[in-house]
């Protein structure tokens, strides 16, 4: 079947169908192609993947500029805290956010291939990278870090000693404003960061806050400022939770606050004393030599002298001689007092203290809690003393409880979150009304009955029979040229009988 004879029948339908089925078609089919062209529109936009999330409102105005300069289509998420970017524009992105927002990279290489081909050192590079952020994250999760950065220089390996180079690494932690002091526990933070990182010591390793003061590092005077500030919050922090334990215990959850401030010294003294005792003697120590001889006297002394001349020179006289030698070596008696007084003694104590006392109700038998009562329970938990000029200040209010609520989703965050039903729904029905406009087309099309004439028919018969003869022509074109003789030999005025071209 031809296509006019198709665009025909389609006309002579559409003119047997009534007005009313003809509005309704129409409408049909302008709705499906509506359909189909919106499901179209939906599928060519791009496919938006998360570039960067839980970011603060300085940092994704930063962002958001970058992307605006590089002419980078975005879309901002979760009240403005997340910034979506095409598929196709994500190497884009990060290059112009580079120095803004530290991507998830295990989060953006996860959406698309970035290199099918990569060389080693892009590998070994985006394997550090991904570290570092696993890091950040890890150290985020301690209570008092806001947020944290992690740099690593990995190893180099070298076949040359003088070449190698050891790993390094710096953290940059941004601490909470709670109400009170954080604490951080900077050995923990070392411990963590060198245990996960090959090849690096503590010493290649240093901790800054945003502030930048040195938490920990090679710098022999920042790293014992940074000890000791860790120690004195430290003690800070475990007095004032005891003495909230106690309050929180006696007048309930969230009815006490106490911070305490704690004057360290941190001077390391060592004394050696050494005390003598005049009166007090004792023998170190005695040594005695004695010598005695028997037998003729010997001479002694110089030639001529007296000592060498006897009186009698007649014989020599038999005798004997001794001496005796006592050297006796005495010391007084001495006391060695060693001191040694190590860093971390208090020396002062400030205690300031906020609590809301329970109501006293008619008919209550129960004794009122007192202000003094309170101070001295505060002073009993953080060893006050008075010798040490120790302060302490409490005060009686109504405590007002931080809120803790969350914005809720807008309906934009809400809708993105069902996309991807919206769209496989869509697809779905689309197929559904171009399904049902082609029933529709089928069930009122109807097989045109053409009606024949007796002249159509002489005309259908004519044409076979110079069909017929054509292909005589074609298969026996002696034949006739014969026949074609013998018409042309007869009488020009006689005609032919149709039988006897018929038999021809």
């Amino acid at each position: 079947m031809s296509n006019q004879t198709v665009l025909e029948n389609l006309t002579h339908t559409w003119k047997q169908w009534s007005t009313w089925e003809q509005v309704r078609f129409t409408v049909a089919t302008v709705a499906c192609l509506l359909a189909v062209g919106g499901v179209v529109y939906w599928a060519v936009q791009p496919e938006y993947v998360l570039l960067a999330e839980n970011l603060t409102p300085s940092n994704a105005h930063e962002a958001v500029s970058s992307l605006e300069e590089a002419g980078i289509g975005y879309q901002l998420g979760f009240a403005g805290t997340a910034i979506y970017v095409a598929k196709s524009d994500v190497n884009r992105s990060r290059l112009a956010l580079r120095d803004v927002v530290t991507e998830d990279l295990s989060t953006v290489e996860s959406s698309g291939m970035a290199n099918f081909w990569p060389d080693p050192d892009s590998i070994k590079d985006r394997q550090v990278r991904a570290q570092e952020v696993r890091l950040a994250k890890s150290i985020s999760q301690f209570r008092a870090v806001r947020s944290a950065t992690v740099h690593i220089t990995p190893v180099k390996a070298s076949p040359f000693i003088r070449e190698r180079e050891p790993a390094k690494a710096s953290v940059v932690l941004e601490l909470g404003d709670s109400g009170r002091d954080p604490f951080i526990d900077t050995q923990a933070i070392v411990s963590l960061v060198v245990g996960s990182v090959e090849g690096l010591n503590e010493e290649n390793l240093s901790v800054l806050d945003s502030n930048g003061h040195v938490l920990f590092g090679e710098n022999g005077a920042s790293t014992t400022l940074g000890s000791q500030l860790e120690v004195r919050n430290q003690l800070e922090m475990t007095l004032s939770s005891k003495a909230e334990s106690l309050l929180t215990h006696l007048l309930g959850e969230n009815k006490a606050r106490v911070r305490v401030t704690a004057d360290v010294d941190f001077t390391e003294l060592e004394r050696e004393e050494h005390i003598v005792d005049p009166d007090r003697k004792a023998v170190k120590s005695e040594t005695i030599k004695s010598e005695e001889t028997t037998g003729v006297p010997v001479a002694s002394g110089a030639a001529g002298s007296p000592s060498n001349i006897g009186r009698n020179t007649k014989g020599p006289t038999p005798g004997s001689t001794k001496s005796e030698d006592i050297d006796t070596t005495y010391e007084n008696s001495t006391t060695i007092d060693k001191t040694h007084e190590l860093p971390g003694r208090i020396k002062r104590l400030t205690v300031a203290a906020v609590v809301e006392l329970p109501e006293v109700q008619e008919g209550d038998t129960t004794p009122a809690i007192t202000k003094d009562q309170v101070e001295d329970i505060i002073k009993q938990a953080v060893g006050f003393d008075a010798s040490r000029q120790d302060s302490i200040e409490v005060v009686t209010g109504k405590l007002q409880v931080p809120s803790l609520d969350v914005a809720a989703p807008t309906w934009i965050e809400t809708s993105m979150a069902y996309e991807p039903i919206v769209r496989a729904a869509s697809l779905g029905i689309g197929a559904i009304l171009a399904f049902i406009m082609g029933l529709l087309i089928l069930r009122k099309l109807s097989p045109v009955v053409v009606k024949s004439d007796n002249n159509s028919e002489q005309t259908l018969a004519l044409q076979r029979e110079l069909d017929r003869l054509k292909r005589e022509v074609e298969e026996n074109p002696d034949h006739i040229a014969d026949v074609m003789m013998k018409w042309l030999s007869q009488d020009s005025g006689s005609e032919s009988s149709p039988s006897t071209r018929k038999i021809a």
